[in-house]
């Protein structure tokens, strides 16, 4: 069977699980193209191994896909129009004229793609809808993994439901992603949405070294992951006396938000926003770590965390763990067994949680066994890429 992956850009430094999974399919022997709607930045694209990178394609911009437009449409009119009105339906139901995009997107695809192939898409929204797009012109089967805000916030029920009815089959992150999602579609493709968790690979050599009263945190910097709480905890946590300090690895909007905050609590010295860093750099910090930290929020537009990846590579690695029960994290982090289990935007008791592992080894010692019997028994790669290959082969 031939395999093609669609996604926005590969590799990516905060979508991790789409490398890890493309790598094991590689190592599988796969035969597999990944095609890129945006090209990646080159120096993202050195961390691929020689194999993965093989199998990167990159599609063009501008005339290189109006050419391919015009000549699906020459070729193949009734396909094309099929595609073209189906992608103009939900331009218009859901306000955004940039679902046609996907049109000359697939087109391109379209002559590269054998109709026996399949396609599978990470990522409900953009990437979903050009293989959604492709399958109406080519005829080539198609499923999709969706993840977070993409499920939760970005594709409307409506579409959703209609891109799940097309699919072979849907894969979402987390039983809790299943019972949310599985309410939106008809009956009858319910059974489509299925629980695949991202699978770890073997751990880094990470040297352990814990500084102590070092708390980490490994998020991009957006309102969902909570980290105002983390600050705030933080400030309580030397109100107590304790010294304790914080370093937050990632970038994203809410970075200056995050200084002013720090600076407004007295934590210059104490929080240190690290930015973006390579691979190499992030295990660093978690050799470094006495306590892993994130606790993640619900937005009000409904868009939450899946399962964060960063919370299973802190837990893989050994480090104890606090965070919220917010969507799929208490399938992973399991209060008082594989870690510590707050309520969301509650500084107090966020404190004293981490109060609580800083102070306390037994109970460290405790949670780290129990997170690595977590890991083994839910998270492993192969195991859970294998069912995806399963479900490829299935549609063959």
């Amino acid at each position: 069977m031939s395999l093609h992956y669609v996604v926005r850009t590969f590799p990516q430094l905060s979508e991790s699980f789409v490398q890890r999974e493309v790598t094991e399919l590689v190592r599988r022997g796969q035969p597999l193209t990944v095609w890129n709607l945006i090209p990646a930045e080159p120096d993202a694209a050195v961390a691929l191994s020689p194999e993965v990178q093989a199998c990167v394609r990159d599609l063009p911009g501008g005339r290189g896909l109006v050419g391919a437009a015009v000549r699906k449409a020459l070729a193949h009119p009734v396909r094309f129009a099929r595609a073209v009105a189906w992608c103009a339906r939900w331009a218009v139901a859901e306000r955004d004229p940039r679902h046609l995009a996907a049109v000359p997107y697939a087109a391109f695809l379209a002559r590269r793609i054998p109709a026996d192939a399949h396609v599978h898409a990470h990522f409900a929204n953009t990437p979903t809808t050009v293989a959604m797009a492709l399958s109406i012109l080519g005829g080539q089967t198609v499923s999709f993994t969706g993840h977070a805000k993409d499920l939760f916030a970005v594709t409307s029920p409506a579409f959703l439901a209609d891109k799940v009815a097309r699919s072979t089959f849907a894969a979402v992150e987390s039983e809790y992603s299943v019972s949310r999602v599985q309410p939106m579609v008809a009956p009858a493709d319910a059974e489509k949405v299925i629980a695949v968790r991202n699978g770890l690979a073997a751990p880094p050599q990470v040297t352990r070294a814990p500084e102590d009263g070092l708390i980490l945190a490994v998020a991009r910097l957006v309102p969902k992951k909570g980290l105002p709480t983390l600050l705030r905890a933080v400030a309580l946590l030397h109100e107590r006396g304790l010294a304790a300090r914080l370093e937050i690895i990632g970038g994203g909007p809410q970075e200056d938000e995050l200084r002013e905050l720090a600076l407004e609590l007295g934590l210059l010295g104490v929080v240190h926003l690290a930015g973006p860093r390579p691979r190499a750099e992030v295990d660093a910090a978690l050799g470094r770590a006495q306590v892993f930290a994130l606790p993640c929020r619900r937005e009000d537009d409904g868009d939450e965390d899946n399962l964060p990846l960063a919370i299973l590579e802190a837990m893989q690695l050994g480090i104890p763990v606090v965070t919220t029960a917010i969507a799929g994290i208490p399938e992973a982090v399991i209060d008082g067994r594989s870690g510590l289990i707050v309520e969301p935007d509650d500084p107090a008791a966020l404190a004293d949680a981490l109060d609580r592992l800083l102070g306390d080894v037994a109970l460290r010692d405790q949670l780290v066994a129990g997170a690595r019997d977590v890991i083994a028994e839910r998270f492993d790669l192969e195991t859970n890429v294998g069912e995806l290959v399963r479900r490829f082969g299935a549609t063959a």
